[in-house]
C-alpha cells in the first residue's frame, strides 16, 4: 500500500513540477539579484500562523520546517498538503504606476508513517523566483538633435527543491528529524538597449535600435 502511495505521489510530484515550470510566482523588480526573491518555504498552516510554527509537531498536519514532527504521524494517516498564491502587486515609479497579477502552484507534500514512531514525508518546495519586466529612459540633448535612451530589463524563472525527510521518537517526548533535499531551477535574463535620435534638420526622424541578450 505504501508504494502504491509513492507511485500516485510521484506522478503529482512530476505534475508540479511541470506546473510550476509554467508559472510565475514574482512580479517584483527586486527579484533581478541573487537568486531572486527567497521564499520562507512555510505550509499554508504554518503561514496562518505567521511563521511562528517551528516547533509545532502535530498528527494531523506536515511541518516541513521541523522534520522531527513527522514522528507525530499514525498509521491511519495519509497527510497531503499544496499550497496556490494569488499575487496583486501595485509597483510606482514617478508617475508611472503598474498593477501586475500572477499565480503560482507553491508547494505539494505528502507524509505518512513507515513504522511506530518513524515518519516519513516528501515533496516540492518552491526556493526562489524571478519575474520582472520594466524598463527606464533618459533624454538628451546633443548637437545632431534629442536622443532618447530605453533600457528594458525583463527576467523569469526560479529555485526549486525536491526533499525528502524522516522524523523518529526514540524517547517518549523527544524527537529527532533530517530533511534532504535536491536543488535545481533556472534564471533568465534579458537587457534590451534602444536609441532614437530625431534630428533637429531633418523632417522625418532618424531611428536606431540596438538589442542584446
Amino acid at each position: 500500500m505504501t508504494i502504491r502511495k509513492i507511485t500516485l505521489f510521484v506522478s503529482a510530484l512530476l505534475a508540479a513540477t511541470f506546473a510550476m515550470a509554467q508559472t510565475n510566482g514574482s512580479n517584483s523588480p527586486y527579484s533581478r539579484y541573487g537568486f531572486g526573491l527567497l521564499n520562507d518555504r512555510y505550509s499554508a498552516r504554518t503561514t496562518d500562523m505567521a511563521g511562528t510554527g517551528l516547533g509545532s509537531r502535530s498528527g494531523a498536519a506536515l511541518n516541513v520546517l521541523n522534520p522531527a514532527s513527522y514522528s507525530a504521524i499514525d498509521s491511519l494517516t495519509f497527510l497531503f498538503d499544496a499550497g496556490l498564491t494569488l499575487q496583486n502587486n501595485y509597483l510606482t515609479e514617478g508617475s508611472l504606476k503598474v498593477n501586475a497579477r500572477n499565480t503560482s502552484l507553491d508547494y505539494i507534500t505528502v507524509g505518512f508513517r513507515l513504522r511506530p514512531r518513524l515518519g516519513f514525508s516528501l515533496g516540492l518546495l518552491p526556493y526562489s523566483t524571478v519575474g520582472y519586466d520594466f524598463s527606464r529612459k533618459s533624454t538628451m540633448q546633443t548637437q545632431a538633435g534629442e536622443v532618447t535612451q530605453t533600457n528594458a530589463y525583463k527576467g523569469d524563472g526560479g529555485l526549486h527543491v525536491a526533499y525528502a525527510g524522516i522524523g523518529w521518537e526514540p524517547l517518549r517526548g523527544l524527537s529527532v528529524g533530517a530533511n534532504f533535499g535536491y536543488l535545481w531551477g533556472y534564471r533568465s535574463f534579458r537587457h534590451l538597449f534602444f536609441l532614437r535620435c530625431y534630428h533637429q534638420y531633418a523632417a522625418p526622424p532618424i531611428f536606431g535600435q540596438f538589442a542584446y541578450l
